[in-house]
């Protein structure tokens, strides 16, 4: 405590406590009150898989691939590359995540005042933080997609969360369309 309080003698958080309230902001995440969320990460052109490719011109032969998804006439157009002969992939995956929607609950600093409702804040584990870094766009409520889509995007850098600083971080995402 550096000398701040000489007549109190010094003293720690217990293990325990601190372990304790990680236990508590697991069940928070993993329970009812953590949300799926879906990462979308940049798209990656792939060779297309429904359509043989011309070795020559690095473009579809406009043939179909015996087992490809759609199939089609030879020599007329891919639908699922349109004759380019590559398709982007997208891929996913599903993270957990507490969201807090409404600014009132995570600004608190006495006075009110309006901050846009297209910012939500969100706390995640740190172990997930990599992958949200590398998402182009995040789904919050992945879930409740068929009724809702909440797509967003990072809104500045996560910053370490908790007592430690070493398990949860926050990351504020801003709402990019959806509906």
């Amino acid at each position: 405590m550096a000398n701040k309080f000489p007549s109190r003698g010094d003293f720690e958080i217990p293990t325990a406590i601190l372990d304790e309230h990680e236990w508590l902001v697991d069940a928070v995440l993993d329970g009812e009150t953590g949300h799926s969320c879906l990462l979308y990460y940049p798209a990656f052109p792939t060779e297309c898989d429904n359509c043989l490719l011309d070795p020559r011109t690095n473009k579809s032969a406009n043939i179909y691939k015996a087992g490809g998804p759609i199939p089609f006439q030879n020599f007329t157009i891919c639908p699922r590359c349109g004759g380019s002969g590559r398709s982007s992939t997208r891929s996913t995956e599903s993270v957990k995540l507490r969201i807090y929607w409404e600014p009132k609950d995570w600004i608190d600093i006495g006075v009110k005042f309006n901050v846009a409702y297209g910012i939500c804040m969100t706390i995640g584990y740190m172990t997930d933080l990599s992958q949200i870094e590398k998402a182009e766009q995040i789904l919050l409520n992945a879930d409740l997609a068929p009724i809702r889509r909440w797509l967003c995007t990072r809104a500045g850098e996560a910053v370490p969360h908790g007592f430690r600083q070493n398990r949860y971080f926050i990351q504020y995402m801003e709402r990019m369309g959806g509906g």
